[in-house]
């Protein structure tokens, strides 16, 4: 796995279950040409990594690889940018998840460039809530808006650091005691 991070790291491999994670330095992962290398010298078969790097790698030249799993997430990831992905990989998943929660909250595999891509459902031992918004009483705070209707999108579950309300508009999150 080839992961896109902003720590200053030098390349370094950990043992995971039967895989090795190979994390790589800013330097690699703000140019396009150092990262497809290391894609390639790394033989990585899971990728993640924000919309922005796809761009810059496809930009670079990247020839893709159909062994590859391309976990996509940070930014909104495009119609135009998923056609270009799925030609070019394995299977291509978008990941959803406000900062506020561990990493990604949702997931969504993106079979057809011709499809609305959504945020997908909950990852393991996640709820996802669409939430009537803008009411005037606590009372009223919780309460389901019908399917396809707008609302508050809130997050609860393991991945939540207790309960929060964050600055974002139309996101909150709840704090579930097991």
């Amino acid at each position: 796995m080839v992961e896109d991070t902003k720590l200053s790291v030098i390349l370094t491999q950990k043992k995971l279950i039967g895989a090795r994670l190979v994390m790589v330095s800013r330097e690699i992962a703000a140019d396009g040409t150092k990262l497809i290398e290391e894609l390639e010298r790394s033989r990585a078969t899971v990728m993640q990594a924000t919309p922005a790097t796809w761009q810059m790698l496809l930009a670079a030249g990247w020839q893709g690889n159909k062994q590859l799993k391309v976990l996509c997430g940070g930014e909104a990831l495009t119609q135009k940018l998923a056609a270009e992905l799925l030609d070019k990989v394995g299977s291509l998943w978008n990941m959803y998840g406000p900062t506020e929660t561990t990493i990604w909250s949702t997931v969504y595999q993106v079979k057809s460039a011709n499809e609305k891509i959504s945020i997908g459902q909950p990852i393991a031992n996640t709820q996802i809530y669409i939430l009537a918004a803008n009411l005037r009483s606590q009372e009223d705070a919780y309460i389901p808006v019908p399917l396809g209707e707008v609302g508050e999108l809130h997050i609860g579950g393991d991945g939540v650091a207790g309960a929060t309300k964050c600055s974002l508009v139309g996101v909150g999150f709840f704090g579930f005691k097991k």
